[in-house]
């Protein structure tokens, strides 16, 4: 195994993972990776004026691209800044890796200024949030990262990276984050069922969610809704799941109050929700 810093290996493992851009907001804290950074032509820093803004940019670039963005942030302010934004994409199940510097490991105890409790900020709103002490956690920190935001349900993954750990050296491995295969096909018999109670239904209607989009199934949504004559709402969306021009499209429904479900489901004898938890908000 090569021997190397763990901001070097951070870098060999962007390579290795074909990230080609990074998002951020950068501070003191991020100094060795700014450095190291212009050793790498081939990986594009899109500097951002608030972290917030940095994230949204990943957000609307992993969506666009199918891949987990690489975001950078300052540490505990900075990652404060950019909170809101990664609510947004853990909601919107957008996968990322956020990436924030943190004052080295001896001088944590003395509470420096700008630091915080970084993993513990994160951990509410990220599918794994950690921090690394050693140089040679790196690369495969960064791999399990990568691979835990794109599990589904996709999401954001948070590393804090202390000074000393991204200056210290160690022997590390180097390669591409392996994926599941996640897609699969569902039960046949269920399919018929549902087949059956909605062929049965006098007034079915179909709830759509993002996970419709991720699957590709846009067509097939609208072939169903077409075939029963069903109308479509969608839940929190934040994808294009179902054009908005559809004859049956109702647009979106407000979960926060039971009275709007209520109104939308008056009638309703069957419902279809694909691509989303049924509630996401108020029960009816």
């Amino acid at each position: 195994m090569p021997r190397m810093t763990g901001k070097r290996a951070l870098m060999e493992q962007l390579v290795a993972d074909g990230v080609r851009h990074v998002f951020g907001n950068p501070g003191t804290t991020e100094q060795g990776f700014l450095d190291i950074l212009q050793e790498y032509p081939q990986i594009e820093f899109i500097l951002a004026l608030h972290e917030g803004v940095a994230v949204s940019m990943a957000d609307a670039y992993a969506r666009q691209t199918r891949r987990p963005a690489f975001v950078e942030v300052h540490t505990g302010p900075g990652l404060g800044n950019a909170m809101g934004m990664i609510y947004n994409a853990a909601v919107g199940k957008t996968p990322m890796v956020v990436y924030a510097g943190h004052s080295p490991s001896r001088t944590v105890l003395q509470e420096p200024l700008l630091s915080g409790p970084l993993v513990e900020m994160a951990q509410p709103l990220c599918k794994w949030a950690a921090e690394i002490h050693h140089a040679h956690d790196v690369p495969r920190a960064l791999r399990r990262a990568f691979k835990t935001a794109m599990e589904p349900p996709q999401g954001p993954v948070f590393l804090s990276l202390p000074l000393d750990t991204l200056d210290g050296e160690a022997d590390v491995e180097i390669a591409p984050t392996t994926y599941s295969n996640w897609r699969g096909r569902v039960d046949a018999n269920a399919v018929a069922e549902a087949a059956r109670l909605l062929l049965a239904a006098d007034r079915p209607m179909l709830m759509l969610g993002d996970s419709i989009a991720l699957a590709g199934a846009q067509a097939e949504a609208a072939a169903v809704a077409e075939s029963l004559g069903a109308p479509i709402f969608e839940c929190y969306a934040s994808d294009f799941n179902i054009s908005a021009k559809h004859p049956l499209y109702l647009g979106a429904v407000n979960f926060v109050v039971p009275g709007p479900v209520r109104a939308t489901l008056a009638g309703c004898d069957a419902l279809l929700v694909a691509g989303a938890p049924p509630w996401d908000g108020a029960p009816p």
